[in-house]
């Protein structure tokens, strides 16, 4: 009988900690010019006249980063160098709701979003400065991926519709949910 209670006991510990190591969120990024907005999909281009933000929302408590890098540099967009907390039901736009981002000078560029449940030192040490050598970025992302590819979701679940879009189309980003992380990486082509 103890050892049927032990079983039972443990077998609910880590079914409740698995559950609260579930990460769920929507993820898009919004690409804007002067009459549409479109959302970015993984390999996609932005042309000269075209401009983006980059919006999560939060199904679920975790830690958010948001890393740019081109040719040139490689920036963390969010909390100098630190995982940005988001609570379950909130949000976070990048640069700010009614701000968006430019590329210019370069010809390809890459937008990673992690999402975590639990903080990832290593991203934190490596970015604590705010900017870190491309090749640095891309080489500790190839690891990172290779050596968490078991619990990374790279996948969406659905689609969840955006409100205020122009012309009466709707825009729609992805939700996507994994078991403690969510990686997505989008390759970004700059078209004049």
């Amino acid at each position: 009988m103890y050892k049927l209670f032990l079983l039972a006991l443990v077998f609910f510990h880590a079914n409740f900690y698995s559950q609260n190591k579930i990460v769920d969120a929507n993820i898009g990024i919004i690409v804007e010019s002067d009459d549409n907005q479109r959302i970015l999909k993984k390999n996609d281009f932005i042309t000269g006249s075209e401009k983006f933000r980059v919006k999560i929302d939060a199904n679920s408590e975790m830690l958010t980063y948001v890393i740019y890098s081109d040719a040139q540099e490689t920036i963390i967009l969010n909390t100098e160098g630190k995982g940005a907390i988001l609570k379950k039901d909130s949000s976070i736009t990048l640069p700010a709701p009614n701000e968006l981002y430019t590329i210019t000078g370069t010809e390809k560029a890459t937008i990673t979003i992690i999402c975590s449940a639990e903080s990832i030192p290593e991203i934190e040490k490596i970015t604590r400065d705010g900017k870190l050598p491309p090749e640095s970025w891309s080489k500790f992302i190839n690891s990172f991926y290779s050596k968490n590819i078991s619990i990374i979701n790279n996948t969406a679940e659905k689609s969840i519709p955006l409100a205020g879009n122009r012309r009466g189309e709707t825009l729609t980003i992805r939700n996507f949910r994994g078991a403690s992380i969510i990686l997505r990486k989008y390759e970004i082509t700059f078209k004049k």
